[in-house]
């Protein structure tokens, strides 16, 4: 039984890499083994619900995206009524949306458009989209 080295490499960006381990034993013997490895950065998904119900029973009551990754710097999400208002905005992850406009919640059936940006450690995601708020 002997002690096996190991070792570790980030790769900076995806892509495929030719890679040589090359050995040497005690006694000055050599060898080596190549292989191409496969590369390949995660995909960073954010999933937004087209409806949600800011009624109060607890169950989809807040609009924000979902997702993994995201960073507070960078972030943010803007909501906007059918008219270009700017009903809500916010550049912290964890607080979304309550279906409210200047302390009253916007009528029922109100699709709202929003805009979104964030950065992942994996780069920066855009999207625009709607959502329609029902109660």
């Amino acid at each position: 039984t002997f002690d096996m080295p190991s070792f570790d490499y980030v790769y900076p960006h995806s892509g495929y890499y030719h890679v040589t381990l090359k050995v040497t034993d005690a006694n000055g013997c050599t060898d080596e083994q190549g292989k191409t490895v496969s590369i390949h950065e995660p995909e960073t998904q954010v999933f937004f619900a087209n409806t949600f119900t800011p009624n109060g029973d607890g169950l989809n009551d807040i609009f924000k995206p979902e997702g993994q990754h995201i960073m507070p710097e960078g972030y943010s999400l803007v909501i906007y009524d059918r008219w270009g208002v700017k009903v809500f905005s916010s550049t912290d992850p964890n607080y979304g949306w309550d279906g409210t406009y200047m302390g009253r919640l916007v009528p029922n059936n109100s699709v709202m458009s929003y805009t979104f940006r964030c950065i992942t450690e994996y780069g920066m995601i855009r999207q625009k989209g709607a959502v329609t708020v029902v109660y």
